[in-house]
């Protein structure tokens, strides 16, 4: 078997290995895929998982929105953030267990990995609302998931190739892509591709 087939086969194994997305954010994904969700049942997915609600009270808390009384009720809150702000705080609060990882073989500290993901995400939106607004939605889920293979990527980086890892993070444009291809033979989109269908 040659190098770069062993080195796939243990990425398949590790893109296994990783915990399953939970049922609600699927099931907000799809109540908020097309048209209006319904508003009870919205309400009820986001009521199921702790990290969604709390950061939905978040949101509509923050100075952003500039809501003088606090808002208390998940009802009033999810009907004033809308399904699209609703779909955003599932999506990054998915993610963001995956994306706040320390990337240790491209020498990528957590916080970087995870701002680096969520500027993706807003400027993908951005673009898509100028040239295909459709599309902005899946943009911004697109950009914050970019670089997802580099999570397992990460795991088959082995102490010789982390200085060569180490040295591209430094550079204004990183050249990871040729150099997973010199070492592996694919690459963290092709390995994001699998991450992402599972």
């Amino acid at each position: 078997m040659d190098e770069s087939k062993k080195y796939f086969e243990r990425a398949l194994v590790e893109v296994d290995a990783l915990p399953p997305i939970s049922q609600v954010f699927h099931e907000i994904m799809e109540l908020t895929n097309e048209g209006v969700a319904a508003r009870e049942e919205l309400i009820h997915c986001v009521s199921l998982d702790q990290g969604i609600a709390s950061k939905v009270f978040q949101t509509i808390n923050s100075a952003y929105f500039g809501i003088r009384q606090e808002i208390f009720s998940l009802e009033v809150a999810v009907g004033l953030l809308g399904d699209k702000q609703i779909r955003d705080i599932a999506v990054i609060c998915a993610s963001s267990g995956l994306l706040r990882n320390n990337i240790r073989g491209y020498g990528i500290p957590a916080e970087q990995f995870w701002f680096h993901s969520v500027a993706a995400a807003v400027a993908g939106r951005l673009i898509a609302a100028r040239l295909i607004p459709d599309m902005k939605e899946a943009a911004f889920a697109a950009g914050l998931l970019h670089d997802i293979g580099k999570l397992v990527m990460d795991r088959l980086i082995e102490e010789p190739e982390r200085e060569i890892f180490k040295e591209l993070a430094e550079e204004i444009s990183p050249g990871y892509h040729s150099r997973e291809m010199d070492l592996y033979g694919f690459d963290h989109c092709t390995i994001g591709f699998f991450l992402v269908r599972k």
